[in-house]
């Protein structure tokens, strides 16, 4: 099985949500059901992967994307080249390591997403005006058109259930705790 990861992020630098994309990969490499995992990132992040994550092996690939590193053109990548990237790539599935506005229509294999919070809903002050909305409208979106959700905790998984009791009856909602590497 190939599996395509998103990490396409901001992030110059680590971060938590790039080591959680890290550790995903490495966890999925060391599986015999998965043959290729492809890590699909920005230009400005693959040194710090390579460096910082050690990721070297020959079943994780990088796909490293030439965008201006800015949250309107991260965006519109998701939305209008990500599932160009997928039909070209020919993944099993796609998992995004945090949620991001796409359409599931546009895709040809099934998408998970995974929830690190709630914080758009449960801290919209972290965002300010307006980005709490576009925060807000991408996590629906994302929720929406995703095939199964990934909770990083069980209070995200009850915060989920808690803002969208009515997507969560629908949609597979596991909780699947941070790989920890010491």
């Amino acid at each position: 099985m190939h599996i395509l990861i998103s990490a396409l992020s901001r992030f110059s630098k680590p971060s938590g949500v790039c080591r959680y994309a890290a550790n995903l990969a490495r966890c999925l490499e060391e599986s015999a059901r998965i043959t290729k995992v492809t890590l699909v990132l920005g230009e400005w992040q693959t040194g710090y992967f390579q460096k910082c994550f050690k990721i070297d092996s020959k079943k994780i690939n990088f796909v490293p994307i030439a965008i201006e590193n800015n949250s309107l053109y991260r965006n519109i990548w998701f939305l209008f080249k990500l599932p160009g990237l997928v039909k070209t790539i020919k993944p099993d599935m796609v998992h995004l390591s945090y949620p991001i506005p796409f359409l599931n229509s546009c895709f040809s294999v099934p998408v998970v997403a995974t929830i690190h919070d709630l914080y758009p809903f449960d801290k919209p002050e972290n965002f300010g005006f307006p980005n709490v909305w576009f925060n807000q409208l991408f996590l629906r979106i994302c929720l929406a058109n995703s095939q199964g959700i990934v909770s990083v905790s069980q209070q995200t998984s009850n915060r989920l259930e808690y803002y969208f009791p009515k997507l969560c009856a629908k949609k597979l909602n596991r909780v699947i705790y941070n790989y920890v590497d010491f």
